[in-house]
């Protein structure tokens, strides 16, 4: 169920008993991220429409390879949909025109975090991905 009051996380008494983070919460943070993402990303937080693209690009390594795709279809539509004058950005808005709601992030290192999925998928001699096979 999405939404509701926060409880403690159980565990899955599937086949996942011996994972550090069960299977059925990446499950649930992929139907999350596909239920709040917007035009141009994911919401950071949901006091806020921002985001930052060094945490959109890290959920995405650990999402399903749809809700992955919808991230970096986001990422990609804000930066041809919007104009600015500036290095790339990790914090822009998610709706209206995507604009920079401050402080100006332009060009900072944590952008590193855009190559996390791409870093996933060659860890561990290339195996790494096959942990989270089970998101599909």
């Amino acid at each position: 169920m999405i939404g509701g009051p926060q409880k403690p996380l159980k565990p899955d008494h599937g086949s996942d008993k011996t994972a550090f983070i069960p299977n059925h919460i990446y499950k649930m943070q992929s139907d999350w991220y596909h239920a709040v993402r917007q035009r141009y990303g994911l919401p950071l937080d949901s006091r806020h429409l921002y985001t930052k693209t060094d945490w959109e690009f890290m959920t995405a390594a650990v999402s399903s390879r749809s809700v992955r795709g919808e991230i970096l279809e986001s990422v990609a539509l804000w930066l041809n949909e919007t104009s600015t004058d500036r290095p790339f950005s990790d914090l822009h808005n998610t709706e209206g025109t995507g604009e920079f709601p401050g402080p100006n992030f332009f060009a900072r290192p944590v952008v590193g975090g855009h190559f996390a999925f791409l870093t996933l998928e060659r860890a561990c001699a290339g195996n790494a991905m096959q942990g989270l096979a089970f998101l599909g």
